[in-house]
């Protein structure tokens, strides 16, 4: 079953329902909830009790219609059977408590409800609420089934569990003209300052109209469209620049004429725009400059930085968009600090370059390490089976336990030490 509530950064329909597209969409709403609820055809007996709930909401038409479906049911409820209405749009209210009395089917609403959305999933809950649980319960849903807050389905599991069978009439408004704005979640969720900023909203019509849109960026007009609107789907685009950083709303409003329901004629969009492209080399500044000048021509802001003062937090990398690593061996970077470069390629998404040279890859004594995990090339420096021996010298006088940086020279020796040996094969 859909849910049209909108969470995240989307366009969305606001107000009233979907009604194009429209009886179809909701005949399957509610022919989901059955399918999935496993019920049978209507069979009353062992004196059941019954809850009628019935839709007022706006796309539904005139209240007077499923009131008229509801006479004609409770008049043919068998001797002894309970019943009890509940009407819903944004939310459910009791209109007429359990009673047996058939005579009693009202011919009007008295609770006053803001028709604006329809919510199912509410209106169940309360009939699950007033149904006796010591005789059969059944829901009878008067309805054209376009929910728009919450989710009927999640209520399945429940209704399961308390032997709640539940029936569907599907009720529809007639249209004249109809136009609404639907949702069109292709546009991007995030750019770069200054890039076109392309924003599609659909208008779906039950007939030609005219129409006027206009676009709003947090609030200011930015753009006001005639159109001349077909039946059927009729997409909208707007191309916008910006040039400041920030996260940007824009709102799509429509107004047509013929329309019959002025409130589901608003889509939104939430855009994130962030500043210009950011590099940073990692080597000799000799080597880096060729690298920030063709960046600059570009603009893309460029850094160069040496291996000692590289972050070893990820968290760090985060305003970069892409790391270039020079002719460096691998003894230039701690662990943290290769496994900080992979995790900005695998889980930020940024883009990572290692240039090579006589001193990168495998002569450079990557192999084994983050960055040759990284790479697709096999850093292993040997093309075939050598015997070899190893032979460490390793200093521990008491200046070993001097710091360089934030390491002690010893940790640094057995980090080297370590690395040579994964080095070996076999």
């Amino acid at each position: 079953m859909n849910n049209s509530k909108l969470e995240g950064i989307s366009l969305r329909r606001s107000g009233g329902r979907t009604t194009i597209g429209l009886i179809m969409r909701g005949a399957a709403v509610l022919c989901l909830l059955l399918a999935l609820v496993d019920l049978k055809l209507p069979m009353y007996h062992n004196r059941p009790a019954i809850a009628f709930l019935l839709d007022i909401s706006e796309s539904v038409g005139k209240i007077e219609d499923g009131l008229r479906e509801l006479r004609r049911y409770v008049r043919s409820l068998p001797k002894g059977s309970k019943w009890c209405l509940i009407v819903f749009a944004r939310y459910p209210s009791l209109e007429i408590p359990l009673i047996e009395e058939k005579d009693l089917a009202p011919d009007r609403i008295v609770s006053t409800i803001d028709r604006g959305r329809t919510d199912i999933e509410s209106a169940i809950k309360l009939a699950l609420s007033v149904l006796p649980s010591d005789m059969p319960r059944r829901i009878v849903i008067l309805s054209d089934g376009n929910q728009n807050l919450n989710d009927a389905s999640s209520l399945i599991p429940l209704l399961r569990a308390e032997r709640a069978e539940v029936y569907a009439v599907p009720i529809y408004r007639h249209l004249g003209g109809e136009v609404l704005l639907d949702p069109n979640e292709r546009h991007p969720r995030s750019v770069r300052i200054g890039a076109p900023i392309e924003l599609v909203a659909i208008a779906r019509s039950l007939s030609k109209a005219k129409g006027r849109i206009t676009v709003y960026r947090n609030g200011e007009i930015i753009k006001h469209l005639n159109l001349s609107i077909k039946s059927g789907i009729n997409p909208i685009r707007v191309v916008d620049r910006i040039e400041g950083e920030g996260n940007y709303e824009y709102r799509f409003h429509l107004e047509a004429e013929p329309d019959t329901i002025p409130n589901n004629n608003d889509a939104y969009a939430w855009i994130s725009v962030k500043g210009r492209p950011s590099l940073l080399f990692v080597g000799d500044r000799k080597e880096g400059g060729y690298f920030l000048d063709l960046a600059r021509k570009n603009g893309i802001l460029g850094e160069i930085q040496q291996p000692n003062h590289f972050p070893d937090d990820v968290s760090k990398l985060a305003n970069k968009d892409v790391i270039i690593i020079g002719n460096l061996p691998s003894n230039a970077f701690n662990e943290a600090q290769m496994e900080a470069i992979r995790l900005f390629a695998n889980q930020i998404g940024g883009g990572v370059l290692i240039l090579g040279g006589d001193r990168a890859f495998g002569a450079g004594g990557y192999f084994n390490t983050p960055i040759e995990k990284l790479s697709p090339v096999n850093m292993d420096p040997r093309g075939k089976e050598q015997r070899m021996a190893l032979v460490a010298l390793v200093d521990k006088s008491g200046s070993m336990a001097n710091y360089v940086g934030t390491d002690r020279k010893i940790d640094l020796a057995e980090a080297a030490l370590e690395s040579a040996i994964r080095s070996l094969r076999g």
